[in-house]
């Protein structure tokens, strides 16, 4: 597996409720390299439906995720140095990519703020 970071920022930050799938909740970001002339999207959400034979989440597991994105979301504003996701905007990050193009995960650049 080949790894490769990049240097980037937040171009777009939302919470909410997933326009396509309506059964999603979650923080979706949208990252920029090379001053804007690239980027990807990635998100963290929790299954909101209701269970059934198609969803087998339990309510327990829907709020453990749930407690958990808010964890990474406080985080990552207090790595931030802001209050709100608006103002993620900028931030600059440090992404790692696996076998070449397929974003991984990334970071805030704390030592740039």
């Amino acid at each position: 597996m080949e790894e490769r970071k990049e240097l980037g920022k937040i171009d777009k930050v939302s919470f909410g409720v997933c326009r396509d799938r309506g059964y999603l909740l979650g923080i979706n970001f949208t990252l920029t390299f090379g001053g804007g002339s690239s980027g990807c999207n990635t998100s963290h959400q929790v299954n909101m439906s209701e269970w059934n034979k198609n969803c087998k989440w339990s309510i327990s597991e829907q709020e453990e995720y749930i407690v958990k994105m808010a964890w990474y979301v406080k985080n990552m504003l207090e790595e931030s140095k802001v209050n709100d996701i608006s103002q993620l905007k900028g931030i600059p990050i440090e992404a790692t990519f696996k076998n070449y193009n397929e974003l991984e995960s990334f970071r805030i650049l704390t030592e740039v703020l």
